[in-house]
């Protein structure tokens, strides 16, 4: 048993050896890496010699070999730069000062993005509108872009272009240029809204409004691509905009573009004044909720006095999440629907349902906008009732204007303009 364990032994060496051997050859051919193979190569003529220990120096030979060969493996991983040489060593002198250039030869070749950045960044900050650079230069400068060929050489360069703007008093827009429309159409071909355009006017009394034409000048900062239809697309920073006319409507000679500043600016006054006015009316919500603790265990009174009043604007346009909130809303009913099992209370309303007697009658329902003092078509929300004795679920109406007092279920925060909910009533009007 001890013989063929020896055996077995050796021919494990031997492979170790060999393997090792043609590890280190293929890294290096230094003369160490020669000497320690033939040392292992030798030891079995050195068992003779040298019976007990010839086993401990091919051992001790192999394990060597295994660190210079990792060693190496490790050193072969780093870059191998290939600088070029100094004019004093192409003369045939070198001194201690060619470390020093090498080094910086070396960060210009592993650095080249930072460079390549920096030369676009320098570029775009140089056409930038300044004190030195006065508006009539900078218009001068701005050469016409195409949308049909761009790439990135584009970048840093001033341009001009007639849009037409889809939006109004934006920090950023998503145009067209004049050319990609038909002007015969009712609406904006909205796929051909391919110029990103950031409003960075250092004169921005001028309030750019929907369907506007202008002229725009700026400057060309990123290139991306519209994957409909595979071209590139410019984002600009829009430093001056000269304004042209309405879209589908004749240049309007008969004002100054002063005059039309100004009406734009009293109609902004106007809009905010209005706006405020409609976002106070049925609502009393300052931010901090009046709800307390304990609100079912309430009289009717206090229960309805304790409920945020909230409008349209309050419910619609939110940020935070109102579920469970208890609040005071205008609701118009609009069709009917009826409860068939418990189950089905309690998949649509969770825990509510236990805390509630619920009652079988279901209403979809709108919210009353105090802006266009109506109920838009567009916000639907599930009206449930608490079957609390204090009115008659059954006699209500299609198209009946209730004032609920309940609790929001189901909140849902969408972008800000067009939130949903649903209301579990407690009490009506």
């Amino acid at each position: 048993m001890k013989k063929l364990f020896d055996i077995l032994l050796q021919i494990i060496g031997w492979f170790m050896a060999f393997f090792f051997i043609l590890l280190a050859l293929s890294i290096s051919g230094e003369p160490k890496i020669y000497f320690l193979a033939c040392v292992i190569l030798a030891c079995p003529l050195f068992k003779k010699a040298f019976p007990e220990i010839h086993l401990w120096i091919r051992i001790a030979a192999i394990v060597i070999l295994f660190i210079i060969a990792i060693f190496r493996t490790e050193s072969d991983t780093e870059p191998n730069y290939t600088l070029p040489p100094s004019n004093k060593e192409s003369n045939g002198s070198p001194d201690d000062n060619s470390s020093i250039e090498n080094t910086t030869e070396l960060e210009n070749i592993t650095e080249p993005s930072d460079n390549a950045n920096s030369v676009i960044e320098e570029n775009i900050q140089e056409n930038v509108p300044n004190s030195s650079n006065s508006e009539a230069d900078f218009k001068a400068s701005c050469i016409e872009v195409d949308y049909n060929d761009l790439d990135d050489t584009w970048i840093g360069k001033n341009v001009t272009k007639e849009i037409l703007f889809t939006s109004s008093d934006k920090e950023s827009y998503t145009c067209g240029a004049t050319e990609s429309y038909v002007e015969d159409f009712d609406d904006f071909q909205k796929t051909y809204n391919i110029y990103e355009i950031n409003d960075c006017r250092y004169d921005k009394s001028f309030i750019i409004q929907e369907n506007d034409v202008i002229r725009i000048y700026g400057t060309i900062t990123k290139i991306h691509v519209n994957y409909a239809n595979g071209l590139d697309y410019p984002v600009i920073q829009m430093y001056y905009a000269d304004y042209i006319r309405k879209w589908q409507h004749q240049i309007d000679s008969s004002k100054t573009i002063e005059e039309i500043t100004e009406e734009r600016i009293q109609e902004k006054i106007k809009a905010e004044k209005e706006n405020e006015y409609y976002a106070s009316l049925n609502s009393d919500y300052s931010g901090v909720t009046k709800n307390i603790d304990n609100m079912d265990s309430l009289s009717v009174d206090e229960f309805k006095s304790h409920c945020d009043a909230m409008n349209y604007k309050n419910m619609i346009t939110s940020t935070e999440d109102l579920t469970g909130r208890y609040v005071k809303i205008h609701i118009q009913l609009t069709s009917h629907k009826v409860f068939t099992s418990e189950d089905a209370k309690s998949r649509q309303l969770g825990t509510l349902s236990d805390l509630y007697a619920i009652d079988d009658n279901v209403w979809y329902g709108r919210i009353f906008c105090e802006q266009t003092d109506d109920y838009p078509s567009g916000n639907i929300s599930i009206v449930y009732f608490a079957n609390n004795s204090t009115f008659d679920v059954g006699n209500l109406k299609k198209n009946e204007n209730l004032i609920i007092y309940g609790r929001i279920v189901n909140y849902k925060v969408n972008d800000g303009y067009n939130n949903e909910f649903d209301i579990l009533t407690i009490y009506i009007e």
